[in-house]
């Protein structure tokens, strides 16, 4: 099975979906895209090119496409959304720290320790095996 040779394949995939969800729920509740965009200070126009780039960015990774400049694209979109939100929200982020190690049934916690289990499968798909068989001894050469 591809997937278990290279775990990339379902973290590519996973990654797109993201992308595609976020601008398709903006898309179809454009309500929220408004207050996302007044919570961080930015004019509403933007809401639609903002659907279109991350619908288009989560198809390229879907379908395989562009995978590393789509890749750097989203690094640097979500380190400036990080960025700006932290400006904005001040000493109120710091003083809620603390809810990261709640667990709440919300849907942000949920999708939360999904991605944890998908990296940590992805980690042990992937684990170098440390069997005294797999490891060479001194007398054999590379």
């Amino acid at each position: 099975m591809k997937i278990l040779k290279n775990p990339r394949v379902i973290l590519r995939i996973l990654m797109g979906l993201v992308f595609l969800s976020a601008g398709s729920y903006r898309l179809f509740v454009p309500e929220a895209a408004w207050v996302e965009m007044a919570n961080l200070k930015m004019s509403d126009t933007l809401a639609l090119p903002l659907m279109v780039f991350e619908m288009l960015l989560g198809l390229a990774l879907i379908f395989n496409r562009y995978v590393k400049a789509v890749s750097i694209i989203l690094i640097v979109f979500l380190l400036g959304a990080l960025g700006r939100a932290l400006m904005l929200a001040g000493d109120s982020f710091w003083l809620g720290l603390g809810e990261l190690f709640v667990f709440d049934v919300t849907p942000t916690d949920f999708f939360l320790h999904l991605v944890f289990i998908i990296i940590l499968l992805f980690l042990a798909l992937t684990a170098v095996a440390k069997h005294p068989e797999d490891v060479p001894d001194n007398s054999q050469k590379d």
